[in-house]
């Protein structure tokens, strides 16, 4: 069940980062860090679906009780791996909140783009990929979803006063 209050995003993408896992921050989160006002309740990332990067998020991730968000937990679910590689869409929630896990994102060329194109942002501890601004309201717009349209706006307004960076 998603939560009602805005996510602590930290602590999961801290433990992301610092297990190596190769991720770019998309979504709510990103746009939060470009300064967009608007709360969110989840965190998204992007992945590259690589041998070493689908290991490395579920040693991380499978101590946190990653479950598909929504599905009674009486129903059997198998993190590992495979899952991750025959999803280009996982939403999950943890032990630290809910986390949807996109390898195909829509509106951009590829996950591999995402990551050349990411900004750099210092979280004191640890240092994020967050993809682009331009990259965030591409995505935005092909999700093309009534959730999105405010964010948009103050993305798109963001972007009209030059804060492209983080």
């Amino acid at each position: 069940m998603a939560s009602s209050e805005p996510v602590d995003y930290r602590p999961l993408l801290r433990l992301l980062t610092e297990a190596g896992v190769e991720f770019v921050v998309i979504g709510g989160v990103a746009g939060v860090m470009y300064g967009s006002p608007i709360p969110t309740f989840d965190v998204d990332i992007a992945i590259v679906r690589r041998r070493e990067t689908l290991e490395k998020l579920v040693a991380v991730l499978a101590p946190l009780a990653p479950r598909p968000r929504g599905m009674p937990n009486n129903l059997p679910f198998i993190f590992d791996e495979q899952t991750l590689r025959s999803s280009s869409v996982l939403t999950l929630t943890t032990t630290l909140g809910d986390l949807d896990i996109l390898s195909e994102p829509a509106g951009v060329d590829s996950v591999d783009g995402l990551l050349a194109r990411a900004q750099l942002a210092d979280m004191e501890t640890f240092t994020l990929r967050v993809a682009a601004l331009d990259d965030l309201i591409a995505m935005k717009r092909a999700a093309n979803r009534e959730k999105d349209q405010n964010p948009l706006e103050y993305l798109e307004a963001l972007k009209a006063a030059g804060e492209e960076q983080l």
